[in-house]
């Protein structure tokens, strides 16, 4: 079994409902589950369909990601990447740094990163437990 994912960022004009319909009735897909309305759908399928990459590239051509994985052991809890201001045209440790009253330092130590000034790693690091107790 597989699970087919579709998303979108928040600058397309939104996940069309045909569009998943359409791609689930094509590959014999079990009900769709919308993860986030007009963003983000997934649905199962017994195998990986033939046509995956000739899909692919349409989607693409829609500014829509397609990923079939692996059903089996999949776990989804949470997704953490430091893409966000590509994404969303703001970052989000920012925001909450704000609301933890460390927005300040916080920000400098992102905008230092981003200048090459720090390691990653390590200021991620710092930047997130700057926000330790936050709720």
């Amino acid at each position: 079994m597989f699970t087919v994912v579709l998303l979108t960022s928040p600058e397309t004009k939104g996940l069309d409902p045909a569009l998943v319909e359409s791609l689930r009735n094509a590959w014999g897909g079990g009900d769709a589950i919308w993860l986030s309305p007009d963003e983000a759908a997934e649905f199962p399928v017994a195998d990986i369909p033939g046509n995956l990459w000739e899909v692919w590239e349409s989607c693409q051509s829609m500014r829509v990601d397609l990923v079939v994985v692996p059903t089996e052991a999949r776990k989804k809890r949470m997704l953490l990447a430091d893409m966000d201001s590509t994404m969303i045209q703001q970052e989000c440790i920012d925001e909450l740094a704000d609301e933890a009253g460390v927005g300040a330092r916080v920000k400098d130590i992102t905008a230092r990163a981003m200048n090459g000034e720090l390691n990653f790693e390590g200021a991620l690091r710092e930047r997130v437990g700057l926000l330790k107790g936050l709720d």
